[in-house]
């Protein structure tokens, strides 16, 4: 094959493009004034100057309501768009600053009876510095894993924080690929469920991070500039 050839099959190769015979399931591009309340649920503790619409993207905030606690932000597709299988992706900037992360998950109503079977799909979590993680957290009925990769740093320097880049997952059933700018980055096959999961963005400060929050560094916000769903 010729080396031209080559690298076209290989760019073919790595395209995070759904198959062909998906279709179009969900899509927002958050072209309107506020999130479509059809499409989106947020939730009741979030301040609405956290979750706004912005130049065509999803921006989400965090507020300080005290010294050392910080409120986070999220919209969710629950009761709106659930989905198991197919192919979900989003064109995300995360925060370029430790301290609080952002997320691009499916997640669904964790079960209450001890070693039930259940999975979290991170599709990607930015935690500033340029750490991107693409991971999952699940339980197949014999033990609760968390399954991460080695690389953290899968972008090169600056750019998680600097632009948008899109986050991508495929799920089979009988195995999850996770892809960044169409190229694959992660894939499991281990306990892989068929349950219905809902689309959920986020900001968040959680307790491991707080110390390294530097509140003369915000706004550090998370915006989305598109999300879609194939099935």
């Amino acid at each position: 094959m010729r080396p031209l050839l080559a690298l076209l099959a290989l760019a073919c190769a790595l395209r995070a493009e759904p198959p062909r015979k998906m279709s179009l399931a969900f899509e927002d591009n958050f072209d309107g004034a506020a999130p479509d309340p059809a499409k989106w649920l947020v939730p009741a503790f979030v301040k609405p100057a956290d979750v706004r619409l912005r130049d065509g993207k999803l921006v989400l905030g965090i507020s300080s309501t005290s010294k050392d606690l910080w409120q986070g932000s999220a919209v969710l597709s629950k009761s709106r768009f659930e989905q198991a299988l197919g192919y979900f992706e989003a064109s995300i900037r995360f925060g370029r600053h430790p301290g609080h992360h952002g997320a691009f998950r499916l997640i669904g109503d964790r079960p209450s009876e001890p070693g039930a079977k259940f999975q979290e799909l991170y599709i990607a979590e930015g935690f500033g510095d340029d750490i991107v993680i693409t991971w999952r957290k699940f339980n197949d009925g014999r033990v609760l894993r968390d399954e991460k990769p080695k690389d953290l740093k899968p972008l090169p320097p600056g750019k998680a924080g600097d632009s948008f880049n899109t986050y991508g997952l495929l799920w089979t059933p009988r195995e999850l690929t996770w892809y960044i700018n169409g190229k694959k980055v992660m894939s499991a096959r281990d306990g892989v469920l068929q349950d219905k999961l809902h689309l959920s963005l986020s900001h968040t400060v959680s307790e491991f991070e707080l110390s390294r929050l530097d509140p003369a560094k915000l706004p550090d916000d998370v915006e989305i500039d598109w999300v879609k769903a194939w099935r």
